[in-house]
């Protein structure tokens, strides 16, 4: 099979990739910047799973 065909035909993944990638950084860098400067609260993973766990198990 041709490399160039096959070159071309992952073209569009990579372009949805970098798409995400973009998007994903225009979500995430913001929050990052509020979560290290403390303006964005945390919450501890014991209260995450423990809330999770609450739910799978009623």
């Amino acid at each position: 099979m041709n490399k160039k065909l096959l070159k071309n035909a992952s073209f569009p993944r990579k372009r949805e990739s970098s798409f995400i990638k973009q998007a994903w950084t225009k979500v995430s860098q913001p929050r990052l910047t509020g979560i290290l400067s403390k303006k964005i609260p945390t919450i501890p993973y014991e209260q995450v799973f423990d809330h999770i766990d609450q739910r799978l198990w009623l």
